[in-house]
């Protein structure tokens, strides 16, 4: 049997990461000093884009690697049977972005949509709501 859910990711908030800076080459490097003009290197803080969040959320998640494409959309429908746990343990390596799971779950199954917020390991899950508004005369048509 073959599931037809679908999933998108986004990603709320900043993230940063500490690297080894050479100020003479305005370069990112690795090591103590720098390989090209043997300045010592300096640590800094720089962003980290979603892409690369994503792209790493796809090579340690199998799940997630075959359903989400790189910026965190359906690439393909399946059961996503580990997608929430993966989520989940990977939002510890980010522990001040906000992930934010959307799921369209299969029609076979009759559950509504839902959304998902994961957080430093932990997670929020909130569920679709129907409200019906009251009867209006005036949108009688």
């Amino acid at each position: 049997m073959r599931y037809n859910n679908s999933f998108i990711l986004s990603i709320c908030g900043e993230a940063k990461m500490k690297v080894q800076f050479c100020e003479k080459c305005n370069e990112v490097k690795t090591g103590k000093f720098c390989s090209d003009c043997g300045g010592q290197l300096t640590d800094k803080m720089i962003d980290v884009k979603e892409e690369q969040i994503f792209s790493e959320l796809r090579q340690e998640s199998e799940d997630c690697g075959y359903l989400l494409d790189e910026v965190g959309s359906s690439y393909e429908n399946g059961s996503g049977g580990n997608v929430i746990d993966d989520i989940k343990k990977f939002s510890k390596k980010y522990p001040d972005l906000i992930f934010e799971l959307n799921t369209t779950w299969d029609k076979g199954f009759d559950d509504p949509p839902s959304r998902d917020f994961f957080k430093n390991g932990k997670r929020q899950k909130t569920r679709t709501k129907v409200v019906f508004e009251d009867y209006d005369e005036s949108k009688l048509k």
